[in-house]
């Protein structure tokens, strides 16, 4: 038989190793699920939303794992959502823009035959050896052909905006024509 010191020493180290045997199994229970939400953490964090946390558990790690799962999920809509938000506004900006560019076309275009016809009727206007012009009330030269400008010793466009005062000392003859 052994004795009875021994026989202590073997049972105290039984216990001893029986501990830390349970220690063991107790941590690995509880740190291994919270490292796989750890885990899953850093993979979400690197933008992989479809990374979940594993549950095979119903104690408060599992409740944990399906609350972070359920974070996951409702972040990841939230991505979708705003993706196709963001999609749908790039194709009204791209919508738009065609608008615009097509507006600005038109415009482009108007303008360049408004200004075909205004050289058109100019030409028209300054062929005719007639005095041709059209005043504002006040007296003032809105449109004057070439034979009024040499007529006064001066340009069309000089003339635009002027009164006869301003070529004519003449009160009389300025009253007479305005």
């Amino acid at each position: 038989k052994f004795p009875r010191k021994v026989n202590a020493r073997f049972l105290s180290m039984a216990v001893f190793l029986g501990g830390l045997i349970a220690v063991f199994a107790i941590s690995t229970m509880i740190t291994t699920p919270i490292a796989r939400v750890v885990e899953a953490a850093e993979g979400i964090a690197e933008g992989n939303l479809a990374q979940t946390a594993a549950v095979d558990r119903d104690d408060e790690l599992g409740r944990l794992a399906r609350a972070f799962n359920h974070m996951v999920g409702s972040l990841q809509s939230a991505q979708n959502e705003l993706s196709e938000q963001n999609r749908h506004l790039e194709e009204r900006v791209a919508c738009r823009t065609r608008d615009l560019q097509q507006e600005i076309d038109e415009r482009q275009r108007a303008e360049e035959e408004i200004r075909g016809q205004r050289s058109f009727l100019r030409q028209i206007i300054d062929i005719n050896p007639n005095f041709v012009f059209v005043k504002y009330h006040e007296g003032r030269f809105t449109l004057v052909n070439q034979a009024v400008a040499d007529a006064y010793g001066t340009t069309v466009e000089v003339l635009v905006g002027k009164t006869d005062a301003d070529f004519n000392a003449n009160e009389a003859e300025v009253n007479a024509f305005r």
